[in-house]
């Protein structure tokens, strides 16, 4: 089963995609080349060539051709289906951690409604498998709830508390997680903090985390899902600590997710994968739990008081066995389709001088086959011991005896084998995401992501480390019961230690009675021999050094000889199901003498990994680890030519692995791009690019001149897709500040910046024009007006508000009606309020007074002109920048012997100071804001108005617009030293440049509260920059 097209998606947006992606795929050169079109041939020519029947192997994989056809008819069934399978254009490696968890709660719904209305149990079942294998997130979360939860109630849990739960956790009636790790602890767990106190009076238990470290940390559906938990706690009776046991605390409602009093949650996080899992913490403070609900299959505690403990504390520790056995599993859900992806890449991957396949290199195939035969082993070793421990505990219902003697071997491989498939498979990992070079690290070609999904199992379980160090414990135990006391256990089955009973004949074997190594892969009694006498000669050895000095100066040689034990095991399983010279029967002869060859390259794997242990007893000599490379070497190049089949024998479709470079067929490049073309703007402009690409490149742009000119277009016919070529006219209202340097030759100013894209720009100027004056109470002098020099800068120094209808009068004597600039585009400027705020004390010079000037001189503009954006400028803390001057006063030389600057400046501070001036810049500006608004509205027009289009939205806007300098950085030479108010030539630098950048921002994205920089840069804006009107 191929990956799902965009032509075959269930998502209504594929139609769409598909379109945009042959459009795309146009405008681009893909014409086949001599290496694209050798994939699909080499894909095929190497399927051709395998030994054996890979339909066969892949039932043998799959547990039998029953299971086989099942799970396949389940891959068919999920494909399809856009509640468990992520339907193209969407991209399953794409989706965002808050996408994942929904889309995998989504997946546990679907599953419920399956295992609820299918017929067929074993096709359900295999459904769920299917799953499991598209989504790591879905087989975590199922893991949690079966394997974890219900596991400790079947297993610790009584009768009476089986009845109340399990129907319930079959039925999703209830979410349950597994709350056993905490912040402070996991692997010791005698040292868990978390407590459960028995309060006698009303029989029930008290749960509490005491510190900050017995909070339970990394619980897997606890953040936001799991209605119940299963918890373990130090548990206290009488104020006497009486060991751990594990409680059922219901955490949420089932209805409504309000968590339930006393128990507090919260979430881990991003996590580097399993983003479909909500892991999260949780705190109780003084959660009160009826009696009933401390599991009691193993333990007993009356109304009274009265406690029992377990037989053995370790039975508590029990669903950890099953919890390990799974987590195996993991190994040959996730390191098989990284395999398939690095060995398919690898055979359809050309080059070298000779234009090799890759897979040709020894580099190659002796990393990857090894791990391939890796898999076989884990699934044949898995399948072992999950039949052992179901014989042991028979659905819960155990014999208290027989499964406490066996509880020690069990405990012991399930830890062992955890450990290491959790470290080669990290190592296999690697090795795929290095044998598929570059293309490893893209996230759409599934090893990454794998990556990412397996990291847990090298810590998740229990540390390995930890894990080895205990396994290593027990062996050291049973070697010496077994030579000091002539003891073994009694077991049911073949155990991982059955080579400990001839233990006695393994230590005198001085050295391997073979000469050629290769005589082991006819033979595997050959390598057991050597791998059972190098095991119980290091145990040995270590067991001697320990008395010697203590177990923790042999830790490191502990965990490598329990994870030898391992493989050991893993190898015996093999030998044993496939070493017989008279077949196996039930397996189809090619796949037997396949699965043979695989098991001898495991055992010399071993042996060739290990050989150093062998070498310490003096077992191996040079010339033994010599014969053993070689022949290592040579299974491995004779496998060479299996790589395909072998890897086809996971069965895996192609919409699992999600990995175009690992397409079976093999025609892998045009997938690739495709996946690439189909992803969401993976081609265009990206959407920040306005707000930094271009703002970076302008880092290195002094000047506007430095700027490129914008692409020619047709002049816009709205206001809201204004360009900076657009503006034919500037023309500027204000005060002293505005008529400045509005369009000096050398200013940085808006006027110039404007001109820099339309080279006719008409109106800016630099501002000589004076508001009325009043030297006297008895007479004023009239405002004057420079139309030669100030054009349409029609500023006035010295002006107030009340001034604005004389400069609006000129203005619209060339922009108001039957003028030539009527209908060209026009930005306005209006900055004005200094003045206003520095007489606020005065009459009619309130701010309310102020904002509404502004409103009636900017409605009487607009409904006298057309085609215009008008800029309204916020005003300054110009206070700061008084009180800095006045800490100089030998700067200002005109003013400073003559007046006080403050009183100068601001009539109305005589008393109090320029401090009142801050309060009122926010009172005018907050009045200033209201008018803007009220012209905005008026500009809209009524509803009816805009129903019948005559409201002027595509020909006038207004814009307040932030000229939001941070005062306080500005020092104080940036203003002018004749009064050490007006800003001189750097500060216009700063704030034209400021203002220049805002033109081209939306509202939520303005730049605020920016510290001074007179060398901060220009910004050029592109072809896709606008002046934003909203």
């Amino acid at each position: 089963m191929t990956i799902i097209s965009l032509s075959e998606s269930n998502d209504p947006r594929a139609k769409a995609a598909l379109e945009r992606l042959l459009q795309l795929k146009s405008q681009l050169n893909l014409s086949s080349s001599p290496m694209s079109r050798q994939a699909p041939k080499d894909m095929a020519r190497e399927r051709a060539a395998c030994e054996f029947n890979i339909e066969e192997l892949a039932k043998l994989w799959a547990g039998g051709e029953k299971k086989y056809e099942l799970l396949q008819k389940a891959f068919e069934f999920i494909r399809s289906d856009p509640e468990l399978v992520i339907q193209p254009p969407r991209n399953f490696l794409e989706l965002s951690r808050d996408e994942m968890r929904e889309f995998t709660m989504g997946q546990i719904y679907r599953a419920t409604q399956i295992l609820k209305d299918t017929k067929d149990k074993d096709f359900a079942m295999e459904i769920i498998r299917a799953i499991n294998l598209y989504s790591e997130s879905f087989s975590m979360r199922f893991f949690v709830h079966y394997a974890l939860f219900r596991n400790v109630v079947n297993m610790l849990g009584n009768e009476e508390q089986q009845r109340r739960y399990i129907d319930d956790i079959d039925n999703f009636r209830i979410f349950g997680c597994f709350a056993m790790t905490e912040l402070g602890h996991s692997s010791a767990l005698r040292d868990m903090e978390t407590t459960a106190t028995y309060d006698i009076a009303t029989d029930e238990f008290i749960l509490d985390s005491p510190t900050i470290t017995s909070t339970k940390w990394w619980i897997g559906m606890a953040a936001q899902t799991a209605t119940h938990a299963v918890v373990i706690a130090q548990t206290v009776i009488d104020h006497k600590r009486v060991g751990l046991n594990w409680f059922v605390v219901q955490l949420r409602s089932k209805y409504t997710g309000e968590l339930e009093p006393n128990v507090q949650i919260g979430d881990i996080g991003q996590k580097a994968g399993h983003a479909g899992v909500d892991n999260g913490w949780i705190q109780f403070r003084q959660k009160r739990i009826p009696r009933k609900d401390m599991l009691a299959k193993w333990v007993d505690l009356n109304h009274h008081g009265h406690y029992t403990p377990a037989p053995n504390p370790a039975v508590m520790y029990a669903t950890l066995i099953p919890e390990r056995l799974a987590m195996t599993n993991v190994t040959t859900q996730l390191i098989s389709q990284a395999l398939t992806i690095a060995t398919r890449y690898g055979i359809v991957r050309r080059q070298g001088s000779k234009n090799q396949q890759i897979m040709d290199y020894q580099s190659h195939y002796v990393k990857l086959i090894p791990a391939i035969a890796f898999m076989y082993m884990v699934q044949s070793t898995s399948d072992v011991l999950n039949g052992q421990f179901n014989i042991l505990t028979s659905g819960g219902k155990m014999d208290p005896a027989d499964y406490l003697r066996h509880m020690g071997d069990m405990h012991a491989m399930s830890a062992c084998l955890k450990g290491l498939t959790g470290w080669y498979g990290s190592e296999i990992l690697e090795t795929c995401r290095r044998g598929c070079g570059g293309h490893a690290y893209s996230a759409y070609n599934g090893i990454s992501h794998l990556i990412g999904e397996w990291g847990v199992m090298t810590t998740g379980g229990g540390d390995n480390v930890v894990l080895l160090q205990q396994a290593a414990r027990y062996l050291l135990h049973q070697l010496e019961q077994q030579l000091e006391f002539d003891e073994y256990p009694s077991f049911k089955f073949k155990s991982s230690i059955d080579y400990i009973k001839d233990s006695k004949r393994y230590l005198k074997n001085k050295t391997w009675s073979v000469y050629h190594a290769s005589d082991g892969i006819k033979d595997f009694t050959v390598l057991l021999e050597a791998m059972y006498s190098i095991l119980v000669k290091r145990l040995h050895s270590i067991s001697m050094s320990i008395k010697k000095s203590t177990a923790e100066d042999v830790l490191l040689e502990c965990v490598r000889v329990a994870e030898m034990h391992c493989a050991v095991f893993m190898f015996s399983v093999g030998a044993e199901k496939y070493g017989h010279p008279t077949g196996t029967p039930n397996i189809e002869p090619s796949v037997l003498a396949i699965m043979k060859k695989l098991t001898a390259l495991w055992g010399f794997h071993v042996l060739y990994t290990y050989s150093d242990q062998g070498f310490k007893e003096e077992y191996l000599t040079p010339d033994h680890i010599k014969s053993i490379e070689e022949t290592y070497i040579d299974i491995c190049k004779s496998l060479r030519s299996q790589v395909i089949g072998l890897t086809d024998g996971f069965a895996i479709p192609d919409f699992v692995i999600k990995a175009p470079i690992a397409k079976y067929n093999g025609d892998i490049y045009e997938a690739y791009f495709d996946t690439l073309l189909s992803a969401p703007k993976s081609t265009g402009v990206p959407p920040y690019h306005a707000n930094s690409v271009t703002f970076v490149y302008s880092l290195s742009l002094p000047s506007i001149s430095d700027c490129p000119a914008l692409p020619k277009r047709p002049l816009s016919t709205s206001v809201l897709d204004l360009r900076a070529d657009d503006i034919k006219v500037i023309v500027a209202l204000g005060d002293s500040v505005t008529a400045g340097l509005a369009a000096d030759p050398d200013a940085q100013s808006l006027a110039n910046y404007l001109k820099h894209y339309r080279e006719d720009l008409i109106g800016a100027s630099v501002g000589v024009d004076e508001a009325r004056y009043c030297p006297a109470t008895f007479f004023c002098l009239d405002p004057l007006h420079h139309p030669s020099v100030d054009h349409l800068n029609a500023a006035q120094t010295g002006a107030t508000t009340a001034g604005l209808p004389d400069q609006v009068n000129y203005v619209l004597k060339y922009i108001g009606p039957r003028t030539r600039l009527i209908n060209e585009w026009k930005m306005i400027n209006l900055y004005i309020g200094y003045n206003d705020i520095s007489s606020f004390c005065l009459p009619g010079m309130s701010p309310e007074h102020y904002g509404n000037e502004i409103y009636n001189n900017l409605k009487r503009l607009i409904d006298n002109t057309d085609n215009a954006f008008i800029n309204v400028l916020t005003i300054e803390r110009y206070d700061q920048l008084l009180m800095k001057v006045n800490e100089h006063p030998d700067y200002v030389k005109q003013f400073a012997d003559k007046m006080n600057i403050r009183n100068y400046e601001c009539v109305c501070c005589a008393n109090g100071g320029i401090e009142k001036i801050g309060a009122q810049v926010e009172l005018y500006n907050a009045q200033l804001e209201i008018a803007v608004d009220r012209i905005k509205q008026y500009i809209d027009g009524t509803i009816v108005d805009q129903l019948l289009g005559l409201n002027r939205r595509n020909k006038i806007a207004i814009v307040l617009q932030p000229l939001d300098m941070n005062t306080a950085t500005v020092p104080y030479d940036a203003t002018s030293n004749l009064d050490g108010f007006h800003p001189n030539l750097k500060t216009y630098r700063f704030a034209s440049r400021l203002l220049w950048r805002q033109l081209f921002l939306k509202k939520s994205d303005k730049l605020r509260n920016q510290d001074f920089d007179s060398d901060a840069p220009v910004y050029c804006p592109t072809a896709d920059d606008r002046i934003q009107s909203e």
